[in-house]
């Protein structure tokens, strides 16, 4: 894979093939890294290779709290498994629920094998079947970037929160 370093959200439009763990935890890593907006997840279970990453998760905290038009939201299909595993990320959206927000997706969409990560409504990294990390990251392809967003739109609408997820107060 080339290197990231130059590339830049809303500006380079190249598809770069995705074909590991290590390259799909750097690109993710990459966009959201420079989201100024907003950042929509579509996960089977957080992926935590990628998603629990500190760098990952410091880039979303500083998305979240230095913009305040910022919106992340997440959908996961399998909300216990991420924690059950003590996934960062569930806890960092409990602490920042105005801006971070997860669901799951209702039964008509369980089925979806794909994953999802889509910055700023531009950059887009899409990973066909969700147990694989080969996939494709495009820093600049608004045609994808919007279908895929409107798909995860839809399925947001009739997503809801999940058990697993919601805080405990002792």
């Amino acid at each position: 894979m080339q290197s990231l370093e130059n590339l830049k959200l809303g500006k380079d439009d190249q598809r770069i093939r995705l074909t590991d763990r290590e390259e799909n935890r750097c690109a993710s890593l990459a966009l959201a890294s420079q989201a100024r907006r907003t950042i929509e997840i579509f996960s089977w279970d957080l992926e935590p290779d990628l998603y629990d990453d500190p760098p990952f998760i410091e880039a979303l905290k500083k998305l979240a709290i230095g913009h305040r038009k910022t919106q992340i939201r997440i959908l996961i299909q399998n909300a216990k498994k991420a924690v059950t595993q003590s996934h960062r990320l569930p806890y960092l959206a409990q602490r920042i629920p105005s801006k971070i927000q997860i669901r799951t997706p209702s039964s008509e969409y369980k089925e979806i094998q794909q994953s999802l990560l889509i910055a700023d409504g531009i950059g887009l990294i899409r990973r066909p079947m969700h147990e694989r990390f080969e996939g494709e990251l495009n820093f600049k392809d608004p045609v994808h970037a919007k279908e895929q967003l409107n798909l995860f739109n839809k399925i947001w609408q009739s997503a809801e929160s999940d058990p697993y997820l919601k805080r405990v107060h002792i």
